[in-house]
């Protein structure tokens, strides 16, 4: 899905220092994640489900990208949730695909 987006991406690449930093909330098995951290971005990837964090190190590791994927297991289930799990970080992008928490919407603005 963000492929698509390679421009736009390498653009806000472009206007930071180091490597760009990526949250990606309710990631699954980090499709995106992975191309994120393939691309040159330091992704956070958040899920509740530590069997997929499991498999997307996986994959990060046989893509060779795991120095830049950091996995957080975490469940959202109120106002507040997001931010407290990812403070004191604030990030460059953030994606968010087949999730759907309402409160979460709100918080992402301020990371």
């Amino acid at each position: 899905l963000l492929q698509d987006s390679a421009s736009l991406l390498e653009d806000l690449k472009l206007n930071t220092s180091g490597f760009p930093l990526a949250l990606d909330v309710g990631c699954g098995s980090g499709r995106e994640a992975i191309w994120l951290a393939t691309s040159g971005w330091s992704v956070t990837a958040l899920d509740r489900d530590k069997r997929g964090l499991n498999r997307f190190m996986d994959i990060a590791k046989r893509q060779g990208c795991e120095q830049l994927c950091h996995p957080l297991c975490v469940t959202i289930d109120k106002e507040g949730d997001l931010i407290k799990a990812t403070s004191p970080a604030r990030f460059h992008l953030i994606t968010v695909n087949r999730h759907l928490h309402r409160p979460t919407l709100v918080e992402m603005a301020s990371l």
